[in-house]
């Protein structure tokens, strides 16, 4: 209890009774004939507070004065003890407070005349507990202000369910009216000096609007009379760069016939540029062709092979200049290709593949697996001491492909790293 009382500075005196009615307490306010007047329990069973706080089931009660010693510049809270065991009463506590406490609650910003009060009742009657007023405001006159129909005063009051309270704030009419008097001049003289400022502020948008207008209609008329080149200036606003726009258009109409002329000249020469590098292609495709069927004939199968694969690996990386190919052929491309690396790690690479059937025949963007798989050689393979394998996956879910690369080589940091190369990049930008 004193911890509690020294620790909580609104808190003045904790008393505790038992059911017979023996007193424990800590007050440090209250002198020794007061503690001797609440040690008479039967009073205090017989006061209205108490047949509240039994009628309470236990809940806390709020009375507006010290029940104790009467002082109504404390207030009390009064609870029903309880065994937890049994949940049969087996006392009653008593925590006094000062009201100064209340001060706490109560807006800084509230006009020096407002009044809080309390209208608690008790024993059958009303009681205002005022808990802030000005100097010159008595207990009386408070009562009075809230039992009359005072036309000076405005109140609203606000019930707490928690303690039973009504809580009222009264104010002075002066102190609202006031304030709604310099609001009004303030709104008064803002309303004119926006108006002023509009008025202003039009007529210098009007005319730098109404000007460049004038200028560009004139220009409009040059222009249908003839005229190929117009050089005027107008102001730095929307209706300016209007202006410009329009004498730009007719000064870069000539110009752009030249323009147009050369774009075709250079469609033509892109047109020629691609049908050189199909022509470079399908040369090596053909020599690599021969050189298969000589090694074929030279009983040189090594050769033949990695000739086969690498003709393969052109035939396909052409496929007659489509941008689409099955998924068949892309993994006949990628096998191709590991075909080549294999024969170059000299059987390092260990290649499984797991394709779903159906997929076959769908089409994909051509050369879409090859570098991933080339990452997991050079990244993943290559830096590995000893053999590796690469898994291939090829399956559909929903409405979705999936194609997956893996190997247990090195690793990688894939987020970090995998953009880096070109090949990969260029995967994605097609995609």
């Amino acid at each position: 209890m004193e911890k509690y009382i020294t620790g909580f500075s609104g808190a003045k005196s904790i008393y505790i009774y038992d059911l017979s009615g023996k007193l424990f307490y800590i007050d440090m306010t209250a002198g020794s004939s007061q503690v001797m007047k609440a040690l008479d329990y039967s009073e205090i069973q017989s006061s209205e507070w108490f047949k509240k706080a039994s009628e309470s089931g236990g809940y806390e009660q709020f009375v507006s004065f010290n029940v104790i010693t009467g002082d109504s510049e404390e207030i009390s809270c009064v609870k029903l003890l309880k065994s937890l065991e049994t949940q049969t009463d087996i006392g009653m506590m008593i925590v006094n407070f000062n009201k100064e406490f209340f001060d706490r609650i109560f807006p800084d910003y509230e006009s020096e005349n407002s009044i809080y009060a309390v209208c608690d009742e008790r024993d059958g009657g009303q009681e205002f507990v005022v808990l802030e007023a000005p100097q010159d405001i008595t207990q009386t006159q408070v009562e009075e202000i809230i039992g009359e129909d005072n036309s000076d005063y405005y109140y609203t009051e606000y019930e707490n369910s928690e303690t039973g309270w009504t809580l009222i704030h009264i104010i002075h009419q002066d102190d609202i009216l006031g304030d709604a008097l310099v609001i009004r001049t303030i709104v008064t003289a803002g309303i004119v000096l926006t108006l002023v400022l509009l008025l202003g502020l039009t007529s210098v948008i009007c005319s730098r609007i109404t000007r460049p207008l004038s200028q560009l209609r004139d220009n409009i008329v040059r222009v249908g009379e003839g005229e190929r080149y117009l050089d005027d200036s107008y102001p730095k606003n929307e209706v300016g760069e209007l202006g410009y726009e329009f004498n730009r258009m007719v000064n870069e109409k000539l110009a752009l016939s030249d323009r147009v002329a050369r774009s075709e000249l250079k469609t033509k020469e892109a047109e020629l540029e691609l049908l050189q590098s199909n022509i470079n292609p399908h040369f090596l495709y053909n020599t690599l062709d021969s050189l298969y069927w000589m090694a074929v004939l030279e009983d040189a199968d090594d050769i033949a092979d990695m000739t086969k694969a690498l003709s393969d690996v052109f035939k396909i990386a052409l496929s007659k200049g489509e941008k689409y190919i099955s998924v068949e052929e892309e993994l006949q491309f990628v096998k191709s290709y590991l075909l080549i690396q294999n024969r170059r790690f000299e059987g390092k690479i260990h290649v499984e593949i797991d394709v779903d059937e159906a997929l076959l025949n769908e089409k994909v963007i051509k050369l879409l697996l090859q570098p991933f798989v080339e990452n997991a050689v050079y990244h993943g393979i290559e830096p590995k001491i000893g053999e590796g394998t690469i898994w291939i996956r090829m399956y559909k879910q929903g409405k979705f492909m999936f194609f997956e690369v893996e190997d247990d080589g090195v690793g990688m940091n894939v987020e970090k790293d995998i953009m880096k190369g070109y090949a990969v990049r260029n995967s994605v930008e097609r995609i």
